[in-house]
């Protein structure tokens, strides 16, 4: 019993920190590729420039990662994960 109560103890902390974690995802689909072999760095640079495009004032230091998605179609375009 005691073991079960930690258990489910442990399995939400971890389904709260899972939830925190993708609190600020954003995903951006439909950029095409311009490099097959798209650098973390050209990443961040495209989406720079989206949000720019946009109006956004967001800079490298927002971003903790950016990177490219398989989507489940086939086709040249990409999601990007930030």
């Amino acid at each position: 019993m005691i073991l079960k109560r930690e258990l489910n103890k442990i399995d939400k902390a971890i389904e709260a920190v899972n939830r925190y974690s993708y609190q600020y995802n954003l995903k951006i689909i439909g950029v095409p590729k311009a490099n097959t072999k798209e650098s973390a760095k050209e990443t961040v640079d495209i989406c720079l420039n989206l949000f720019n495009k946009i109006g956004a004032d967001v800079s490298p230091y927002d971003i903790d990662i950016a990177h490219r998605v398989n989507t489940q179609r086939p086709n040249t375009y990409s999601t990007y994960h930030l």
